[in-house]
């Protein structure tokens, strides 16, 4: 071989060196952002997961018959405990002439 096409060779083989390794840091770089970002929307995912569980749990517990007994309670409302009525009771005779 001779002295040009050694020099030619070299050149070349530093040059696919080198944009070997551009290309490698390049697609690192990309690859460890998208990471990145996929772990942190990963992250708000679960977070907002971990909300709505939360608030389904408060929305049932509110809306538990327990809860609703005692907010009446407090408001000052009570269990009916005998049936009022302001119609007069009718002897058992003249029912017959309400019907």
């Amino acid at each position: 071989m001779s002295h040009k096409s050694e020099k030619i060779i070299k050149v070349a083989a530093l040059t696919v060196s080198f944009l070997s390794v551009t290309a490698q840091v390049v697609l690192f770089n990309y690859d460890s952002t998208y990471g990145r970002k996929y772990r942190e929307i990963t992250v708000k995912v679960d977070s907002l997961q971990t909300g709505n569980l939360i608030l389904s749990q408060k929305i049932a517990s509110y809306s538990a018959m327990a809860t609703i007994a005692q907010k009446a309670e407090i408001l000052g409302l009570k269990p009916v405990s005998e049936v009022v009525s302001l119609a007069r009771p009718q002897p058992v005779a003249d029912i017959g002439k309400t019907l």
